[in-house]
């Protein structure tokens, strides 16, 4: 194959001029350029655009590139693999057949995977891009990063289930449950002799997607809010969680459930350090309405209790961990927290995971498996 040959197929116009061919072959003598340039001419490869004239040699000043005898050996090799592999008649190939060779190989580890999908999935189920990336390719931000991939096998975003998931509000508020907390603070502040402390719950995720899974379930669960936390952001906001709900002097428990991974480990432990009194200087001398109204001074603002959801993540030991993010830095303090929240064998085992280089997304659980555990959360909390 001539470095002419080579050049054109990654050439993205439809022409190109003597004087650029000529400049990619600058390794090699005039009569040697010349000579490749007419087997070009003579294939079929390269048609003269007879208007633009010819030089003195008899070369055309300018060509038309002929991109179906440039790359039929491209059609002839993709065309064997796709017989081979009895790909699903869903796919389409014929984009490649235009592309340089190295994209249909950087790409073929994917459309098998994505050919496996297909053919295990007559029905597919609607679903976020990040949950759909990870169904398919067992890599939650793959198809976020590859925007361009379904069109380049014949499919749109609809054929692979993938929803439309505009970024929600940070906060979403369970109104039954929230109810029943004011409920509970009013009786409360109106019996003298209250024993006990009531807690406002609330779950916390750190992906898009988790937190949509999460959504429908959440009026028969026992939390208050779900809150999405976008990775680090959330140790920036959770403490404005009793400002936006109304500063209460009640206590607010979060439960934190996020990636496991050296970062989402990280994240809940720096929420863990969270000190409740910033939201009493956030606080007007810690009142809420007034005292004519029947509120008593508690003596105490609202606070902030963050601790793990630890049912999530042991969810996740049933399933197979992922490989990846071998790259982030590992807090060996937050690890060290984190397993203290398990038993001896579970600690072992989240250690063995980072030990060789797997994780677990959040996008493993379903949305089914994550509604289970958070009802279940109705006989642990309350």
């Amino acid at each position: 194959m001539s470095m002419i040959v080579e050049f054109l197929k990654h050439w993205k116009k439809s022409r190109i001029e003597l004087d650029v061919l000529q400049q990619q072959c600058g390794g090699i003598s005039y009569d040697e350029f010349s000579s490749l340039l007419r087997d070009c001419l003579n294939n079929g490869v390269l048609l003269p655009v007879k208007s633009a004239g010819i030089n003195g040699q008899g070369l055309p000043y300018k060509f038309t590139i002929a991109k179906g005898r440039l790359l039929s050996e491209n059609v002839a090799y993709i065309n064997k693999i796709v017989q081979a592999g009895a790909f699903s008649s869903l796919l389409s190939f014929s984009w490649y057949y235009e592309q340089p060779i190295k994209n249909w190989e950087d790409e073929l580890p994917y459309i098998r995977l994505l050919d496996e999908y297909l053919k295990a999935h007559k029905e597919i189920c609607p679903a976020g891009k990040q949950q759909r990336s990870f169904d398919i390719f067992h890599d939650e931000k793959w198809l976020m990063e590859h925007d361009d991939f379904p069109r380049h096998v014949g499919l749109t975003l609809e054929q692979l289930g993938i929803v439309a998931q505009p970024d929600p509000l940070m906060l979403a508020v369970n109104p039954v449950r929230w109810q029943k907390c004011l409920s509970e603070f009013w009786q409360k502040n109106n019996q003298k002799n209250n024993q006990g402390e009531r807690f406002c719950y609330h779950l916390a995720v750190e992906n898009k997607a988790t937190y949509y899974g999460l959504l429908p379930y959440l009026p028969e669960s026992p939390f208050v809010s779900l809150i999405l936390g976008y990775g680090w952001k959330i140790a920036g906001n959770l403490p404005q969680l009793a400002n936006q709900l109304g500063q209460l002097p009640v206590r607010h428990r979060v439960l934190y459930f996020g990636d496991f991974d050296a970062e989402g480990i990280s994240i809940w432990h720096r929420l863990m350090d969270i000190d409740s009194r910033l939201l009493d200087d956030q606080a007007d001398g810690c009142q809420w309405g007034s005292r004519d109204a029947g509120v008593a001074d508690s003596g105490a603002c609202s606070s902030i209790q963050v601790e793990l959801a630890t049912e999530f993540y042991r969810a996740m030991l049933d399933l197979s961990p992922v490989r990846g993010k071998v790259n982030q830095q590992l807090n060996q303090s937050a690890l060290a927290a984190f397993g203290r929240c398990f038993s001896k064998n579970e600690r072992e085992c989240w250690q063995r995971i980072l030990q060789e280089g797997r994780y677990y997304p959040q996008e493993i659980l379903s949305s089914e498996e994550l509604g289970r555990i958070l009802c279940r959360y109705k006989d642990i909390l309350l």
